[in-house]
Parts: structure tokens; sequence; C-alpha cells
């Protein structure tokens, strides 16, 4: 099943993102930072979550980074 291009879903079925993104290109930059630090955070804490100090320090880069 492919996924819909937006153009091709009725507005009425669509998120109104305006009150967010003033740009469809700053929704787009938020979307690429988030790629990012998903795969940064992958690099540093796959297979190393073993400890609660290190899943704390995992969750507090997390917290960091989407303020």
């Amino acid at each position: 099943m492919e996924l819909a291009k937006r153009d091709d879903v009725p507005v009425e079925l669509t998120w109104d993102l305006s009150l967010i993104y003033t740009t469809e290109e700053a929704m787009l930059a938020d979307a690429q930072k988030m790629k990012e630090l998903s795969l940064s955070m992958e690099a540093s804490y796959k297979g190393n979550l073993t400890d609660a100090a290190t899943i704390n320090h995992c969750l507090d880069d997390y917290q960091e980074s989407t303020v």
C-alpha cells in the first residue's frame, strides 16, 4: 500500500499545520532536524540502554533536543 500524496487527500481529511508552522519549509526543516536527532540518538544509545543512569541520560538528551 502506497502512502497518498497530500494533494490527493481531501482538504477536510488533512491536518491544518498553519497554527504550528508559518510555512511548509519550516515544517520540513523541523522534520529534518528530528530525523538527524533520531539517527544521532540511535548511534549513541542503541545497545547501550542497560542501566538507569544511561537511560536517564538518553531521556535528558531527548528532552533537551525537543525544547
